[in-house]
């Protein structure tokens, strides 16, 4: 029997954590994952399918896998590569505004716009609109 040889590798740990937080109850994250439902598509729990998934579409070291729909499964059509900062964004309580058909996190639009993230924040807390905010400090 012949090993896949990437055990050692950060994409093998992604796997494994993965796995980990779907299928394992001890797991600190578990409840947040297969607690709530959360599983895998059924070829990814071979490292090697999952493997030549990620290399088809865009792993590279420095990103880390994002479920798009933070409520749906690990599986081909819900899953991408993404920026570390970019992930934590997408969580089950994160806001999202809608700008031009764009969603955007607060986040995503003080940098856009050049406007302080906790500026921002607070003006959207007060009942201002995306809109009334950029056109405030155009």
């Amino acid at each position: 029997m012949k090993s896949h040889g990437k055990s050692n590798t950060l994409i093998y740990l992604i796997w494994k954590s993965m796995k980990q937080r779907c299928f394992n109850p001890n797991n600190r994250d578990f409840p947040n994952y297969g607690g709530r439902g959360i599983t895998i598509f059924s070829e990814w729990k071979k490292f090697e399918c999952f493997y030549d998934w990620a290399m088809q579409n865009g792993y590279e070291k420095h990103l880390t896998i994002e479920r798009i729909d933070v409520n749906g499964n690990y599986e081909p059509n819900n899953c991408n590569w993404i920026r570390n900062e970019k992930q934590a964004l997408n969580r089950r309580n994160s806001k999202f505004y809608e700008l031009d058909g764009k969603k955007y996190s607060v986040r995503e639009l003080s940098e856009k716009f050049s406007i302080n993230y906790n500026t921002f924040r607070d003006y959207l807390r007060k009942g201002k609109s995306v809109e009334q905010i950029i056109n405030n400090f155009n």
